[in-house]
């Protein structure tokens, strides 16, 4: 994992756009899903998906103007009360596989950490970090095949999953 600067919890989304966009522009993805898992103070695990459109210049979140709207407020609130917030991009690509057909999914994950105030750290994780979150029984800790149509990402490169089949 790589670090980045402390922040304001009130310029998270800010960056969680920035880094999104930047994904989303590099990789010619026009859309993906987000999904946004936490832990409550009393140790209840929760997640949230929303739907990532990038349209011109913008990012939209959810699936209407309302939803788009709530989402700055209600990423806050969860960094505001958890200790830490894992966000995992998966955007869909305009190349299909050669082998399923499907659409070459990315997947992109970053840790926020708060300290405990209104500061937080971006966490960005590593392509193996990535790749072995997605190919391990979260409970047993046995290997599982990567999906063959999916790039496991992270700031230092890719693991393409039919590689490693």
């Amino acid at each position: 994992m790589v670090n980045i600067d402390n922040i304001n919890v009130e310029d998270s989304v800010d960056l969680l756009k920035k880094e999104l966009f930047y994904i989303m522009n590099s990789e010619k993805i026009s859309d993906g899903i987000l999904t946004i898992s936490f832990s409550w103070i009393d140790g209840d695990m929760s997640s949230q998906r929303w739907d990532v459109k990038k349209q011109s210049e913008k990012l939209f979140f959810g699936i209407n103007k309302n939803q788009n709207k709530k989402f700055p407020d209600n990423f806050k609130e969860m960094l505001r009360c958890c200790e830490s917030v894992v966000v995992v991009f998966r955007g869909f690509t305009d190349q299909k596989h050669h082998v399923t057909k499907y659409p070459i999914k990315e997947i992109w994950a970053m840790l926020f950490v708060s300290d405990g105030k209104n500061t937080v750290q971006l966490q960005k994780l590593q392509s193996k970090e990535v790749y072995d979150c997605f190919t391990k029984d979260s409970i047993t800790g046995k290997d599982l095949l990567p999906e063959q149509d999916v790039m496991y990402c992270g700031i230092d490169g890719k693991i393409c999953g039919w590689d490693m089949m």
